[in-house]
């Protein structure tokens, strides 16, 4: 049996199973809160935000946020913030703490409830993730969950894509059983985005970068790959922080070099409109509730300037999937090659390529990982050429 097969074998089990499971930890939840628990959301971040979302479309009521510093963004005013402190008003054995944190924190944070009594937790690296896992399996139908997953793989035939597939997977969809035992390391390719080994840059190549940030991904093509025979890049970055420092970057470039980039301090989603956005110093993300910034976002057909691009790029923190609808006609048209991120939800993993595939049945998929940790795992396509 092939690698493909063998995963495919392996969803069609696991999935019933670990949707029992999940749905029992919910009606768990539930029952706990019948009985007079409460949920609380501890970290008022990006990750907070998300995991209150999932959390209400699992009809989980949360009854307040905890931070340390009283400070966060949420997309619904009516639950409030409180310092740690709110805490010590309740019965700690009737608490239910979801730790919505990055790894970095979370043995602080674990201490503080432990001096609370409090250890009803739950917790994972990526709460996130692991919450959206659960409401994709308590929600859909397990038939429909299970076909778009194996759809997904279908669109991968070699052994490296259906490898970080699988590993993706285990986190949360495959029993112990099923886990693959390998680091991301052994995994991690270099030059993400514009590897040869995936779908390269040509010669005149007209570039779409949704996502520039500060030109991390430029400095690689420029100074790493020593690329600059394309002929147009442009760089679409919403965050007006991160936008300035790409500009300075590439002032700093040659004149032949700067002349070919096109800087467009806006977001990239499926319309065009104003929305707010939540900054980091490593991220921006867009929320339709309390907001850093507003910021105008566009769709790409709507720009007649790239209508004859030929590479698209995206790396735009869970808005892929809005920006390539927002793309359907010129991807449709121009068949570019492509490189997206599909690690920001879970997903992504096969909703972005299943979603290529529908605009561009001949694209062939490739599926590669560029870090060292779970991140920075993209999904290329393109038409191979004879």
């Amino acid at each position: 049996m092939n690698l493909k097969d063998k995963l495919k074998g392996i969803v069609m089990q696991d999935i019933p199973l670990i949707s029992l499971k999940r749905k029992a930890q919910i009606t768990e939840w539930k029952k706990q809160i019948m009985e007079g628990a409460i949920a609380v959301i501890w970290g008022a971040g990006v990750m907070g935000e998300r995991c209150y979302r999932y959390l209400e479309a699992l009809e989980i009521p949360v009854s307040f946020i905890v931070d340390t510093y009283k400070r966060g963004t949420f997309l619904n005013e009516r639950i409030s913030i409180f310092s740690q402190e709110e805490l010590e008003k309740y019965n700690p054995d009737k608490i239910i703490c979801f730790v919505a944190v990055g790894g970095g924190v979370f043995e602080v944070i674990k201490k503080e409830l432990d001096k609370k009594n409090i250890f009803n937790i739950v917790s994972d690296n990526y709460l996130d993730f692991y919450l959206e896992s659960i409401s994709i399996m308590v929600r859909e139908d397990i038939d429909k969950i299970i076909n778009n997953i194996i759809s997904g793989i279908e669109l991968f035939d070699d052994n490296e894509s259906i490898m970080i597939y699988w590993r993706h997977l285990q986190d949360y969809f495959l029993t112990s059983e099923h886990c693959l035992n390998f680091n991301w390391t052994d995994m991690a390719i270099p030059n993400q985005y514009f590897t040869n080994e995936c779908v390269g840059i040509e010669k005149d190549e007209i570039i779409i970068e949704c996502g520039s940030f500060i030109g991390d991904s430029i400095k690689e093509l420029l100074e790493i790959m020593k690329r600059d025979d394309f002929k147009l890049y442009y760089c679409f970055e919403m965050n007006k922080n991160n936008f300035k420092k790409l500009e300075s970057y590439l002032y700093n470039q040659s004149p032949q070099i700067q002349k070919k980039f096109i800087c467009i301090n806006k977001g990239v989603a499926d319309n065009n409109r104003y929305i707010g956005y939540i900054n980091s110093s490593i991220t921006s993300a867009l929320t339709e509730g309390k907001c850093d910034e507003y910021v105008e976002i566009v769709a790409l057909d709507t720009i007649n300037e790239v209508s004859n691009c030929s590479f698209i790029k995206m790396d735009i923190e869970g808005s892929e999937k809005a920006a390539i609808k927002g793309a359907k006609r010129l991807i449709s048209n121009n068949k570019p090659k492509c490189a997206i991120c599909t690690y920001h939800y879970v997903a992504d993993l096969w909703e972005i390529p299943l979603l290529l595939q529908s605009i561009v049945p001949e694209y062939n998929f490739l599926l590669r990982h560029h870090s060292n940790g779970w991140s920075e795992t993209v999904c290329y396509a393109s038409i191979f050429s004879e």
